[in-house]
């Protein structure tokens, strides 16, 4: 497949921009939502599918013309220079909770926000004012700092400060790449990525990592929720990309199914379905105490271990094998086998990371940025469909690949394996 970039002038750019300005100013107020502005633009709006895609092609086309207005000196040297002092400022402003030491509809001297936060008044005050030109906090008055509309978002939201608080994470392991690779090239231990290596602890995986940080564990499981919330990883997309009726009453075990938000959503849709939720003792423990288990049966296992579930029609894996490199997903694979009957279904429900070339430019740009995520925090990746099916194939030939769909609007696919042992 070619990736060579079609041609693309200023001219049509602009026209695609007004284009699509239009179609999302014009859904704004039909719904009588406030015009796009530095002012108004403090909520996202869930936009419905068609409005979103003009809302992504303006996202790309914006990209482009700056690229292209940009050319490749300022493009390299300028815009490289303010992404790095960027990184800096967000990870400053977190670090030392500015955001919310500034009142959110008052104004703060530099001299209180020095006192509160023991940086000099004169580096705070050089700090803040590069963070005004990145829309972080503004100056109404000399020696005054004020919110904008980004940060006072920042300060309300707890989403939003969990999100900055992991941000900072992943630059540590982002900005250790390099030792990482000279440490270990292969790049294939979880104790070895880079943000293992910025961080020092010694242990074999960010997990373990977690496991011995708690309030880490909590902070990491918010910010996964907040990042599954939106309607690419809705539960819909697994129930009604898979014929469960067939298994007319069958046994489903969610491997990793956390709180069992997948498998309330499945008997709900499909009452006679017998689930079992798998996962570690502290997610079991939290699991059991909701109100409401909805038939489900949660069960303590580490999918490193020999399955226990002996017999069972389907297992599911949904959004875990990405996390994994490739020697540890075959393991996780392999676990399966001795519980696994003739015909039985094994469901991969993950990010399948589309062919170089194939999808636009922007859903490849956030693929792959999802992807060095994997690498810098596990050593892992999102896989292409050829790397599944190798996966699959080093895992057990047995493992035989029945099905595969990309639903629409969903971010993951699904896999459909058979077992033909």
């Amino acid at each position: 497949m070619s990736t060579s970039k079609k041609p693309v002038d200023a001219t049509t750019l602009a026209k695609s921009i007004a284009e699509n300005t239009a179609s999302i100013e014009r859904y704004r107020e039909e719904n009588a939502l406030s015009p796009l502005n530095s002012e108004t633009n403090s909520v996202n709006v869930i936009y419905p599918p068609q409005v979103e895609q003009a809302r992504q092609r303006l996202l790309r086309d914006s990209r482009q013309l700056q690229e292209l207005v940009s050319g490749p000196g300022d493009l390299w040297q300028v815009a490289g220079m303010r992404e790095m002092i960027c990184i800096s400022l967000i990870r400053m402003v977190h670090e030392f909770q500015i955001p919310r030491m500034v009142p959110l509809d008052a104004t703060v001297s530099y001299e209180t926000l020095s006192e509160k936060t023991s940086i000099r008044v004169g580096a705070l005050r050089q700090i803040l004012r590069a963070a005004i030109t990145f829309g972080m906090f503004e100056e109404p008055q000399s020696g005054y700092v004020a919110h904008s509309t980004l940060t006072k978002r920042w300060a309300e939201s707890n989403g939003m400060h969990d999100w900055m608080e992991m941000i900072g994470l992943v630059i540590a392991g982002a900005t250790n790449i390099v030792p990482a690779l000279r440490k270990d090239p292969e790049m294939g231990s979880t104790s070895n990525s880079s943000l293992m290596v910025a961080l020092g602890t010694g242990d074999p995986s960010f997990y373990q990592y977690l496991n011995r940080n708690p309030e880490k564990a909590k902070l990491f499981s918010r910010v996964m929720s907040a990042f599954q919330s939106g309607d690419g990883y809705d539960p819909r997309h697994v129930v009604n990309n898979f014929d469960w009726a067939a298994l007319k009453g069958g046994h489903l075990v969610d491997l990793g199914g956390s709180m069992g938000e997948i498998a309330f959503a499945l008997t709900k849709n499909f009452p006679d379905l017998q689930i079992t939720v798998q996962d570690l003792p502290s997610t079991i423990q939290a699991a059991l105490e909701q109100p409401d288990l909805k038939g489900v049966r949660f069960m303590e296992h580490d999918f490193f271990d020999p399955q226990p579930a002996h017999g069972a029609d389907v297992f599911m894996f949904r959004w875990i094998l990405h996390n994994w490199p490739d020697a540890l997903a075959i393991r996780i694979l392999q676990a399966l086998i001795p519980a696994l009957k003739p015909g039985a279904k094994v469901l991969i429900v993950d990010e399948i990371m589309p062919a170089i070339g194939t999808a636009t430019p922007e859903v490849e740009n956030n693929q792959r940025v999802l992807d060095l995520m994997m690498l810098h925090v596990f050593n892992a990746k999102v896989r292409e469909l050829e790397d599944w099916k190798e996966l699959f194939a080093e895992a057990d030939p047995r493992f035989v690949i029945v099905g595969v769909q990309e639903p629409q609007d969903s971010r993951l696919g699904l896999i459909e394996l058979q077992w033909q042992g």
